[in-house]
């Protein structure tokens, strides 16, 4: 498997981190292409900032652990990857609760 993450600012310029798991067939550079094209026409009306990728590699179902980078993107898995797709809470990810709703860019 695949992974990207990507970082989203909204309105309020809090980060909101949303992971994306796909299968190895498909190409990391498209699978954020049509990620980034789905927020933009769901959120950018609201005010939030274009989506941005800050990790991309593999990922192992059988782990959970990210490693690797993307070609196409010309990412590295970024350290702490690992943790915030495995600690996420998938059920609160676009809630006030969310555990990985930052209030800082990075």
């Amino acid at each position: 498997m695949k992974f990207i993450l990507l970082s989203q600012e909204t309105e309020r310029d809090l980060v909101l981190l949303i992971p994306v798991i796909f299968s190895d067939i498909l190409v990391h550079k498209s699978v954020f292409e049509i990620n980034q094209m789905l927020l933009r026409e769901m959120y950018q009306k609201n005010g939030w900032k274009e989506a941005t990728c800050i990790s991309a590699g593999f990922y192992r179902l059988d782990t959970g652990v990210c490693y690797g980078e993307s070609e196409s993107l010309k990412i590295s898995c970024r350290k702490g990857t690992t943790e915030i797709i495995q600690n996420i809470n998938y059920i609160s990810i676009f809630t006030k609760t969310h555990p990985f709703l930052c209030s800082e860019t990075k």
